[in-house]
């Protein structure tokens, strides 16, 4: 009895030294949420990020990392309107700051006068025998250009905050 436990508990860690992290993801699929209750531009809002190429969450280079993205946006505009915007070949950077492996973009989209800032960083969850990313989360502010006038799409806040959900 003694032998097949100790056979079990070796299998295990074996398999636990071979077990890969879940941290490489394709893309990101973005919204709004707060603790307070949500306003309807807040609530309509969707984002979703494709990447050029697959992403590791963890970023042991150490190097600021170059990625190349594409955003399908889903926003309500001042009247109203649900409106969707599509961002081609937008460029970000991943490094490791503060907050972990943070992936960041500051640009200006569709001509805006304003530049866009994105600023997300992950949440891992560790379990027995790998680590797991379970979401995104940070700050968003997006400008850009509706029917040729500059346009602040969202803003998040004091109370709301952008998740994001890796796609794999």
């Amino acid at each position: 009895m003694k032998k097949q436990l100790l056979a079990v508990f070796l299998l295990m860690f074996s398999l636990a030294a071979f077990a890969a992290d879940e941290t490489t993801f394709s893309a990101l699929d973005c919204k709004i949420e707060s603790s307070d209750r949500l306003a309807d531009h807040e609530k309509a809002f969707k984002m979703y990020i494709r990447f050029k190429n697959k992403i590791n969450a963890k970023n042991d280079k150490g190097l600021a990392g170059r990625l190349n993205s594409d955003l399908s946006i889903k926003f309500l505009d001042k009247s109203g309107e649900v409106r969707n915007l599509e961002v081609k070949d937008l460029g970000a950077t991943q490094e490791t700051s503060s907050f972990g492996y943070e992936i960041h973009s500051g640009a200006r989209i569709q001509n805006s006068n304003y530049s866009s800032n994105l600023s997300i960083h992950p949440k891992f969850k560790r379990t027995f025998f790998k680590q797991r990313l379970e979401e995104y989360t940070g700050s968003l502010e997006l400008n850009t250009v509706v029917d040729g006038n500059d346009d602040l799409i969202i803003k998040t806040g004091m109370a709301t905050i952008l998740t994001c959900k890796p796609v794999l």
